[in-house]
């Protein structure tokens, strides 16, 4: 029998080896590359916003498959820098209680599908396949997008005023900039 004092000790060096075995075998799945607050972006997630874009330069700007796919890498930072604001917004959004229904996202969904001229739900589940989304990846998706929308329009858009004086003082300042040298238009 071992005296009592040693069983701590015994345990703890146990416990050592099994967390050293562990640590042996343990494998990097995915790399954290920001921080947002509480939330982290890992490297798997911009991929496949990079992907997305990808397919969006090939689908809608004809693109083809290699320059959507350089294209799209050369944006990375950029794109890592809209969805740092869309979670900064969406936060935002939370704080101040904006939400979106049941009803507005799938009012949401449609548009989507009638915008894309998806007839059919097994298109539009290929569709989103295509662009690397799941049905429920895209309503949350697009949940975040109306919320960080709703916030711009709701307390930032109001705020923005441009007047008349502004302008007029922005072109005089500016005149030489524009192609047109003469203070008057004839159309």
């Amino acid at each position: 029998m071992f005296p009592k004092s040693l069983f701590p000790i015994i345990a703890l060096m146990l416990l050592l080896a099994h967390a050293t075995f562990n640590f042996a075998i343990a494998r990097t799945y995915d790399q954290i590359i920001a921080y947002v607050n509480d939330e982290v972006i890992t490297q798997r997630e911009l991929d496949e916003i990079v992907n997305q874009r990808a397919l969006e330069l090939q689908q809608v700007y004809r693109f083809s498959e290699r320059e959507a796919t350089e294209k799209a890498k050369s944006e990375r930072s950029e794109l890592l820098d809209r969805l740092i604001r869309q979670m900064l917004l969406v936060e935002t959004a939370l704080t101040v209680k904006i939400e979106v229904t049941d009803a507005e996202l799938e009012q949401y969904v449609q548009d989507f599908k009638n915008k894309s001229k998806i007839k059919t739900d097994e298109e539009f589940v290929t569709q989103l396949k295509k662009e690397g989304f799941t049905p429920a990846a895209f309503r949350e998706q697009a949940k975040r997008n109306l919320m960080a929308e709703r916030l711009v329009m709701r307390r930032i858009l109001p705020k923005l005023q441009v007047r008349d004086a502004d302008v007029i003082k922005f072109f005089e300042e500016n005149k030489s900039q524009f192609t047109t040298k003469t203070d008057e238009v004839h159309l």
